[in-house]
């Protein structure tokens, strides 16, 4: 298995199978035993959801379901480091909420975050995916956070995130950049 397939293989998730909606991709790239990790996101409670069911078939309706919630959904890959069975990914996502989504109603409002996705492949296909994203920020921006009374101290949180992210270009922070204890 080459660094070059597992990276291309987990390029085609989030910009083909998700962004595009291409269906087909499934059989070719996601193991049967294929699961998200438990310890994915924080802010959004996945307990109970097609997110804790493992398997091709569940993550087809996740598929489904994603696209019914945010059916421009995009991913913009920015940088890819693959070792051995591991690809890590990180990436622009945006979209806007035009269904029901993590059991959010609709309100018809456009996300874009950065978040990473660390693959783990297997005989060729994805068999795991760890998601880490700024779920506050996700929230927020869709309009499902309201228990923030200062509104200026969000809208500076959110400016810190893109002029950080902005400042990396794309790099993968390390201790020695002066943003990171």
């Amino acid at each position: 298995m080459s660094l070059e397939h597992n990276k291309t293989i987990a390029r085609q998730f989030l910009t083909e199978l998700f962004s595009k909606w291409d269906f087909s991709l499934i059989e070719k790239i996601i193991h049967n035993d294929y699961s998200v990790s438990k310890n994915s996101v924080s802010l959004i409670d996945f307990k109970d959801s097609l997110y804790e069911k493992p398997g091709k078939g569940n993550f087809r309706e996740r598929l489904h379901y994603i696209r019914t919630g945010m059916p421009d959904l995009e991913f913009q890959v920015t940088k890819m480091v693959a070792e051995g069975n591991e690809v890590i990914v990180w990436y622009t996502w945006s979209g806007t909420q035009k269904g029901e989504l993590f059991g959010f109603p609709p309100k018809n409002r456009k996300v874009k975050i950065f978040a990473t996705n660390y693959f783990t492949i297997q005989a060729k296909k994805i068999v795991g995916t760890r998601i880490t994203l700024d779920s506050f920020s996700f929230l927020y921006q869709l309009g499902h956070v309201d228990f923030i009374n200062d509104e200026s101290l969000v809208l500076r949180y959110l400016s810190d995130i893109e002029r950080i992210s902005s400042e990396f270009s794309g790099s993968i922070p390390s201790k020695s950049d002066p943003l990171i204890d």
